[in-house]
């Protein structure tokens, strides 16, 4: 599908945000002190974001959602590979809350263990969408370029 010069900006955007998003939670995970809650919810944003990159490329209209599951079954209507993803935003949707709002949830409980596993699932969907979003040649717009 060709694309407008706004279109390629657009997704650009939302890409470089997401690969922004996972560097700071991979940058504050090796803090002395680590926000270990924090860098879950960072990843949390920067696994929604790419994906509604992906839907943003196959013309999908933008809605407000955070939940990753939904934006799964959006994806899966375009790409039934996206089914791979399940249990990476099954797991990265429990931080919406959780290391968002101190009484909700246990946030405490959250730690290295589980900082690690959510990097793990944002690096794996940012390299599955990725490799799917393709812009025609010569578009001066290259997805390698981004921060991931």
């Amino acid at each position: 599908m060709k694309r407008s010069a706004e279109e390629r900006e657009l997704i650009q955007n939302w890409l470089r945000f997401a690969g922004e998003n996972l560097m700071s939670a991979k940058s504050l995970f090796e803090e002395e002190f680590a926000p270990f809650h924090t860098v879950c919810y960072v990843c949390q944003g920067a696994a929604e974001k790419y994906l509604k990159a992906y839907l943003i490329w196959q013309g999908w209209s933008l809605e407000k959602t955070h939940d990753l599951r939904n934006l799964l079954k959006h994806c899966l209507n375009y790409d039934r590979s996206f089914i791979e993803l399940s249990t990476e935003c099954s797991e990265l949707n429990e931080y919406i809350v959780e290391g968002r709002y101190p009484g909700d949830l246990p946030w405490e409980g959250i730690g290295k263990t589980q900082a690690e596993e959510a990097i793990e699932a944002a690096d794996k969907i940012a390299r599955f969408v990725t490799e799917r979003i393709q812009f025609e040649p010569g578009s001066n717009n290259e997805v390698e370029d981004l921060p991931q």
